[in-house]
């Protein structure tokens, strides 16, 4: 796993990432118990750290297909609900809650930036193909691990492994409704992710997705243009 050419994400980004993680992963240490870190956006804070530096391709991507759809709807339902008084998905339920401390909150609320930041970084860096199938494959070890380490009662229901949001689901056996989980991910999630990504962003060795691919023919000398680029 190369890394990319450097340069692309400003310097600025990466420090105010970097310094924004170092406050929020202590904070979460003395507030959290071990098994929350499995949460995807958990993992993907931690592993948006390590691309950004790196500028990696793949590490990008990774997160883009697992995170940047739910993160997007996490904050759409969260915006619907500041500005309008209602929960277009009821994701958010939780950050508007009475009893609900202020300081969880907080850790809470970098779910509202994310998606902006990680979809600027993926366009810079370029979308890598791989990436569907290493969220795939290591969605369902989480899945799994989120399942065997959940010994609370009630549960945390972590990654929604014992039902949507907040609620525990009851229409079929716990071990049956993780294997739906785990077929199901990948196809409502990762694969329209996955699909947008290799429709609408750049490859990450600095190409769109090849014409014939779309069934698009190739432009003659005189349809092309020469195209404009920003740094």
């Amino acid at each position: 796993m190369a890394p990319s050419v450097r340069g692309k994400v400003p310097l600025w980004m990466k420090l105010g990432y970097t310094i924004w993680f170092v406050i929020w992963l202590p904070a979460y240490v003395f507030t959290h118990a071990p098994v929350e870190f499995l949460w995807f956006c958990h993992i993907g804070n931690v592993l948006l750290l390590f691309g950004l530096w790196y500028e990696q391709s793949l590490l990008i991507s990774w997160q883009a297909v697992s995170l940047l759809l739910l993160q997007s709807l996490w904050t759409a339902d969260f915006v619907g609900r500041l500005l309008l008084g209602i929960h277009v998905f009821g994701g958010t339920n939780y950050m508007f809650r009475s009893d609900f401390p202020i300081y969880q909150w907080l850790l809470s609320a970098y779910h509202i930036p994310f998606p902006v930041l990680l979809g600027y970084v993926l366009w810079k860096v370029g979308y890598d193909t791989r990436a569907f199938s290493v969220q795939s494959v290591s969605a369902a070890v989480v899945l799994c691990l989120s399942f065997v380490f959940d010994n609370r009662d009630p549960k945390w229901n972590i990654n929604w492994v014992y039902g949507l949001f907040a609620q525990r689901q009851t229409w079929a056996n716990d071990y049956v409704y993780l294997f739906l989980s785990v077929i199901c991910y990948p196809i409502v999630v990762y694969l329209p992710s996955h699909l947008f990504f290799w429709l609408a962003v750049p490859r990450h060795n600095g190409g769109g997705p090849p014409r014939a691919e779309l069934g698009i023919p190739a432009p003659s000398n005189r349809e092309r243009r020469p195209r404009w680029t920003i740094a």
